[in-house]
């Protein structure tokens, strides 16, 4: 067993305590939001006109809604870790997937980001549900975050070469989210999908997030056989592509 020297383990203590700040961070605007229109509720409920009280429900419930991929996220880490929960994996259309998973973001986001989709036909994947849609949504919602308003971000499904099949009879299926936002640099890349890593990228404002969405993507994608990286020139406006593959399944490609 490897143990870590005194300048790794200083590094890991300090991403951690980054993590814990970044968490608490947004776990608090969140759930300030919830007790300070219920409290409102509670305090003027009998003065309150119907159409007031219903906009202070509509506000907490707001709140409520941007906890739960928070929560989902942190516990996701932990199943990821202990290898929980087996993956299912099954026959997937790839737009199918994608349309879930857009439909769960709301208008507002995609109105300031339109997504371009360009999905090869008939495109099938080998792969767990829910982690597909995790993984989808989790790359969507970073490029979000770094994409300028009004800008579009894009996603490429192809196929990946039938002549390059693996052992077991399957191909691969690539997908591609790009952003439009500052890029990468080449120094910081491999470190993106390390735990408890957060980078600091040219911004003209903060940017909310626990920073553990791609590296739960890494474990889910590598459970389901398949791959991730990131191509990215670290110029600005150029912004950066996030690709991954997974598994086709055997002896045909479409249905």
């Amino acid at each position: 067993m490897c143990s870590l020297s005194y300048e790794e383990q200083r590094r890991l203590n300090e991403m951690k305590d980054q993590f814990i700040l970044n968490v608490s961070h947004e776990l608090r605007t969140p759930l300030t939001q919830v007790y300070g229109y219920l409290e409102l509720l509670e305090i003027y409920h009998n003065t309150l006109t119907s159409d007031k009280q219903m906009g202070y429900i509509h506000k907490a419930m707001q709140g409520c809604t941007a906890l739960v991929p928070l929560i989902d996220t942190i516990l996701k880490v932990g199943v990821t870790d202990s290898h929980m929960n087996p993956l299912q994996a099954e026959e997937l259309l790839v737009a199918d997937v994608m349309h879930e998973v857009l439909e769960e973001f709301q208008s507002l986001q995609l109105q300031e980001h339109p997504v371009d989709l360009e999905i090869a036909e008939g495109l099938v994947v080998q792969a767990d549900p829910q982690s597909l849609c995790q993984v989808l949504r989790n790359l969507l919602s970073n490029a979000f975050k770094y994409t300028p308003p009004h800008t579009p971000v894009q996603v490429i499904a192809t196929r990946g070469d039938p002549t390059a099949q693996r052992p077991d009879g399957t191909s691969q299926v690539c997908i591609c989210v790009q952003d439009r936002g500052p890029g990468i640099p080449p120094d910081d890349i491999p470190l993106l999908f390390g735990k408890f890593v957060r980078l600091k990228r040219d911004l003209a404002g903060p940017v909310r997030g626990t920073g553990l969405g791609l590296y739960i993507s890494k474990q889910l994608v590598e459970a389901m056989g398949g791959s991730i990286w990131v191509e990215s020139s670290g110029i600005a406006g150029q912004g950066s592509r996030f690709y991954f593959t997974l598994p086709a399944p055997a002896l045909h490609h479409t249905r």
